[in-house]
């Protein structure tokens, strides 16, 4: 502690005398080079850099549930946008999903929340409950947790979903990192790129196997 006390008052005399600038603006200098890396070696409280976040890898859901992983890849200069669903049971079995290019969309979160919309739909079609909704649009999540009225086209397709999950008992919408959703992203990019427009349940359609088993997998 005394150490990093020491270093501290040497930083802050130098700044308030103008002798040294942050690191990014520093001209040069050995000298402000290896205060700031004493700094830095120190973990002076309040300067340290933040921890790396620890990637977290996609999980099946508990036994006698199934997860439905979704996520949206949007295209600001055609105002395009793919839809990926991948439906999985608790031994990580895909159990099927599907996918949808949609047009006149403005914002990546309007594509996010098509792509929950139609998780929610094939949820319901296909009676798939209890379910959890993964999805790596935090917006989201808050947004149909939310109890606020949104007149918007984005909040109308909001309360579709929360309409759909209405239907699906103990359905619950969590918010996770693109690494736990990478499946349900690379489907979404196919749709956007092939216009593709699928929908299955069980076996995995041939056209479409061979990049299921090569991108989503997770």
């Amino acid at each position: 502690m005394l150490r990093e006390s020491l270093l501290l008052d040497l930083l802050m005399s130098r700044l308030l005398n103008g002798y040294i600038r942050s690191p990014a603006s520093a001209s040069g200098g050995s000298e402000v080079s290896s205060i700031w890396k004493s700094i830095w070696a120190a973990n002076v409280p309040g300067l340290r850099r933040k921890a790396a976040r620890e990637a977290r890898p996609w999980s099946p859901p508990p036994i006698g549930w199934v997860k439905a992983n979704l996520d949206g890849a949007f295209d600001q200069y055609t105002n395009c946008g793919g839809l990926g669903v991948i439906i999985h049971d608790s031994s990580g079995l895909i159990m099927g999903g599907c996918c949808r290019k949609v047009s006149n969309v403005t914002t990546p979160a309007m594509v996010e929340a098509f792509a929950a919309r139609l998780a929610c739909q094939f949820a319901v079609s296909n009676s798939l409950a209890p379910i959890i909704f993964e999805t790596d649009c935090q917006k989201l999540v808050k947004d149909i947790m939310s109890d606020e009225e949104d007149a918007s086209g984005y909040g109308r397709i909001v309360e579709d979903i929360s309409f759909f999950q209405a239907s699906l008992p103990s359905s619950s919408f969590t918010h996770v990192f693109r690494e736990s959703n990478s499946a349900a992203h690379m489907l979404a990019k196919l749709a956007l790129n092939s216009s593709l427009d699928l929908a299955w349940s069980g076996q995995i359609p041939s056209r479409i196997s061979n990049y299921v088993a090569n991108h989503c997998m997770n």
